[in-house]
């Protein structure tokens, strides 16, 4: 009886320690390194910029992606300088995506509208940047630029095997 429960036992640890081992040597793809890069650079431009946190987590906020931007052409079926002016600002070379958020803040007069839109993203330096837009008449308009050092972040900060295997 006892060596049945004793080899029961070591059965168990055996094939639990074998599918451990298949699931921790799965190496990461391409789209996993590219996620854990952007996530990475995300926290570290959000320590540089702590507000960002908050209005991300605010009701009004609409965070956009580059991709979004791109998508929101088609419904529309036109030009439209607005929009043009808000994809213009992604243009350029980052670690990492950008990402937009905007937000309906105090009404502004100079403006004339309640909107303010922050672009935030890692330069290949690792300089943080963060740029503060608002809604004009025909376009959006950069009305501050703030730059903060920041973490230097590759796929090897991230994973040896983000190294490795691309």
């Amino acid at each position: 009886m006892f060596r049945l429960l004793v080899s029961s036992i070591l059965a168990f640890l055996l094939a639990f320690h074998s599918y451990n081992h298949d699931v921790l040597a799965r190496s990461l793809t391409i789209e996993d390194c590219i996620t854990l890069l952007n996530d990475k650079v995300q926290q570290d431009i959000i320590s540089s910029f702590p507000f960002l946190k908050n209005l991300k987590k605010n009701d009004s906020a609409l965070t956009f992606s580059y991709e979004e931007l791109i998508k929101m052409r088609i419904p529309l079926g036109e030009e439209e300088t607005h929009l043009n002016s808000l994809i213009s600002l992604f243009h350029g070379t980052s670690i990492g995506n950008r990402h937009l958020l905007i937000i309906n803040d105090k009404y502004s007069e100079k403006w004339q509208n309640s909107f303010t839109g922050y672009l935030f993203y890692k330069e290949l330096n690792g300089t943080n940047i963060l740029l503060t837009i608002k809604r004009g008449p025909q376009k959006w308009e950069v009305v501050k630029r703030s730059k903060v050092w920041g973490r230097y972040i590759t796929f090897e900060h991230i994973s040896k095997d983000c190294v490795r295997n691309h």
